[in-house]
């Protein structure tokens, strides 16, 4: 939409990952090609995620939960080097049409609860497609009671609980951290009459979107090379537009973002406008135990600020990783 208004070829920036199943760079360079614009990859490896994960964590000031911190620094970082001070980013549409698969499989179990059996193979389909998600998104063991995204969370925590420090444990005992969540956000207090898919985005924009994908990702990480990233898509009038049209335009038959979809047919290539939804994920640093992210992580974990902190067992959590 921005090239039918620009004088000038516009400029475009996009991750490049060194592993196929998280890399979307050739589809982006080929659009970009078509719209005659000029596209700058930016090539992000396992590597550099390491090396530039400090500095990213440090400037954005917030929880890392994947590589995607890093590959996001370096994107604004390069965006800086060709001398540009604002860019047009995303964010906000997965929010508004109901992008995310966390959000389509809170629908598809709401229509299978409806009695609608073609839903049973669209989230069977789903499932399969989303593996690379699960653990940081997506979840499978979520029920209509409990979002998705909210389940994903709630298995994170679980996983580490064993490594958490007993003291901290029985000064927490009595807490519910999910009713405290639900109950901070006004979850609870606004959940009578509003259906479960509804539900989870407020949720999802009231934690996620606020504090991390906006704060973290966004702002944290372009300000760090001063860099202004503008999102048309969280314009307040488009907003209030598109809150209140009814859901089932928006996931029609399942199919994430339909109406924004149909509204872009005449506009972008169709398999664009057919593919499904990938969230920006970079590839799991872990790797062998004898990779330098493993290395890195060990020496964390043996360091004096790590033992010093008050919440994880320091020597267990080295006994495990060795």
């Amino acid at each position: 939409l921005v090239s039918r208004y620009s004088d000038t070829p516009l400029t475009c920036f996009g991750i490049s990952f060194d592993e196929q199943a998280y890399d979307e760079c050739q589809l982006a360079a080929n659009f970009a090609s078509e719209l005659g614009a000029n596209f700058q990859p930016v090539a992000v490896t396992i590597d550099l995620i390491i090396e530039s994960l400090h500095k990213a964590v440090y400037y954005s000031e917030g929880l890392c939960i994947n590589g995607q911190l890093s590959a996001k620094f370096l994107l604004s970082k390069a965006a800086n080097a060709q001398g540009f001070k604002s860019v047009l980013v995303g964010e906000g549409a997965d929010e508004l049409f109901c992008g995310y698969s966390h959000l389509q499989r809170d629908y598809l179990l709401t229509q299978i609860k409806q009695g609608n059996s073609r839903a049973e193979k669209q989230l069977i389909a789903l499932e399969a497609e989303t593996k690379l998600q699960n653990g940081i998104m997506f979840s499978n063991q979520s029920t209509l009671d409990i979002p998705t995204a909210l389940a994903a969370k709630i298995e994170t925590g679980l996983r580490m609980r064993p490594f958490l420090r007993p003291d901290f444990l029985h000064d927490n005992s009595t807490c519910d951290p999910v009713y405290e969540l639900l109950n901070e956000t006004s979850i609870v207090v606004e959940r009578l009459g509003r259906d479960p898919v509804n539900q989870a985005t407020i949720l999802w924009i009231r934690t996620a979107l606020a504090g991390y994908i906006l704060k973290t990702l966004g702002d944290g990480t372009e300000m760090a090379h001063a860099i202004e990233g503008r999102v048309p898509y969280l314009d307040h009038k488009l907003f209030e537009l598109v809150r209140n049209i009814p859901l089932q335009h928006k996931l029609q038959g399942g199919v994430a973002k339909h109406i924004l979809r149909e509204s872009l047919t005449s506009i972008l290539p169709e398999d664009l406008c057919q593919r499904p939804k990938r969230p920006l994920l970079a590839p799991p640093i872990a790797g062998k135990r004898e990779s330098i992210a493993w290395t890195m992580v060990l020496d964390q974990v043996h360091s004096d600020s790590f033992r010093s902190q008050p919440f994880w067992q320091a020597d267990r959590l080295a006994s495990w990783m060795s």
